[in-house]
């Protein structure tokens, strides 16, 4: 085992520190999740985590283990925070994006199977998961909504191990590279931001 699989074992790891942590401050009302986001996540995110270990090569399928993991903790949140009645209210912006996304995702369905299509499949899911950032920046911003840095802050390092983990792997294919930082660093960056400001 190389320092790519120690490097995606890290990120994992930090990963699944950020769960507990959210869904804790879920428990003690100190957040306000926002509905859209969660949803588009949970949904997207679990589209991703099949595309991206089907895709891997077979000896690399370790490399996919962030993206499966990721996945599950976007269900596990939003499952949990629509059990304890958590979420924000929907308006404008968080029905947009879900508009949004399903106009992409159904896009990305119909290119199943053309020529080149799963090399930019990868790259093409993160425009919904970005989508999915915009309700939450929105309510950060307006003030509507509240979150907390820490468990972003985990979830951004974890991906930082995986563009590692990535940078270190024989196959250099440049869409491989767009979940880990749309989602990762852009994405999670951008609440850690705004939550600090």
């Amino acid at each position: 085992m190389g320092l790519a699989f120690w490097l995606t074992l890290a990120g994992s790891a930090l990963f699944c520190v950020a769960p507990v942590i959210y869904i804790l401050h879920v428990h003690r009302q100190e957040i306000t999740p926002n509905p859209a986001t969660w949803c588009i996540w949970a949904i997207v995110g679990s589209c991703n985590a099949v595309f991206y270990y089907t895709n891997a090569p077979r000896n690399q399928k370790f490399l996919a283990i962030l993206a499966v993991l990721s996945a599950a903790v976007m269900v596990t949140v939003f499952i949990y925070t629509r059990y304890k009645r958590s979420f924000g209210v929907m308006r404008w912006v968080e029905w947009t994006s879900v508009a949004l996304t399903t106009i992409v995702m159904v896009a990305w369905g119909t290119l199943q199977g053309h020529k080149d299509a799963e090399r930019f499949a990868s790259a093409f899911m993160q425009v919904p998961m970005l989508i999915g950032f915009v309700p939450t920046y929105g309510c950060l911003i307006r003030g509507t909504g509240r979150e907390q840095p820490w468990p972003w802050i985990f979830g951004g390092s974890a991906y930082v191990f995986q563009i590692a983990a990535l940078a270190l792997s024989p196959d250099q294919d440049w869409t491989r590279y767009a979940w880990p930082i749309i989602n990762g660093l852009v994405g999670n960056g951008g609440v850690v931001l705004l939550t600090l400001l």
